[in-house]
């Protein structure tokens, strides 16, 4: 589990030119939400200690088909070289060591990370408890930068139409993600905000309009779901 949390390839650091990356690490539900959320907890007050600036959040999957039983942790950092300096802290640190010891990581085994450049930032507060977090997955074909006009336009419209849906856009970089892949992230402050959110996209011209000119066939969604965050801190 330590190599899974502390190992991607630092080689990377050539990049630093990057903004903020994130790493995703995937949990599977063998045991009970909350004491995923108390282990997490006490990581993250740990990670406040050696890692300043580092982000946690944890989103556990609602609406994703077969992939339900299942929780993501959103670890953010400045650039790739805060993510490096952060490694060589766990590595170095005695307390780090110790609370990975203890995970309880027969319950709650990692079956994937990865790491995102993120290309937009959503401009949204930490999520807290019963946050919600939109997900589609689109192919880009190779074509980032056009994506990244499309949900330019779409994050225009929503700060309008729908100002309290925060839209971000990542995309993936290292550690098996699929090639061509970038993931847009909106996110609300509840389910409640999220379903509101809908309705009034719905009813708005301008909205149909930019769905009518989004070109799907060169950008085809090929996964989608909504997670809910419980707050880490």
């Amino acid at each position: 589990m330590k190599k899974l949390l502390t190992t991607i390839l630092l080689g990377m650091l050539s990049a630093t030119a990057w903004g903020e990356v994130a790493q995703r690490l995937v949990f599977d539900l063998n045991g009970p939400g909350p004491e995923l959320v108390a282990a997490i907890q006490q990581g993250n007050a740990l990670q406040a200690k050696i890692n300043p600036g580092v982000r946690n959040e944890l989103w556990f999957n609602t609406f994703h088909g077969s992939n339900v039983g299942l929780a993501s942790l959103i670890i953010t950092y400045r650039d790739l070289a805060h993510y490096a300096e952060a490694v060589a802290n766990q590595e170095a640190s005695s307390e780090w060591a110790d609370f990975l010891a203890g995970f309880p990581g027969d319950k709650f085994p990692i079956t994937y990370s990865g790491l995102s450049q993120v290309v937009i930032d959503s401009d949204a507060a930490e999520a807290t408890d019963g946050s919600v977090l939109a997900i589609l997955v689109f192919n880009t074909g190779g074509d980032t930068a056009g994506l990244a006009a499309e949900v330019s336009k779409a994050k225009a419209l929503q700060d309008r139409i729908n100002p309290g849906a925060a839209i971000g856009l990542v995309v993936p970089t290292l550690a098996g993600d699929a090639t061509n892949s970038a993931v847009v992230l909106t996110r609300y402050a509840s389910m409640t905000d999220w379903a509101e959110g809908g309705a009034k996209l719905q009813a708005s011209e301008e909205w149909g309009e930019f769905l009518a000119s989004f070109p799907a066939d060169k950008y085809p969604i090929v996964y989608q779901g909504l997670s809910t965050a419980a707050s880490v801190q």
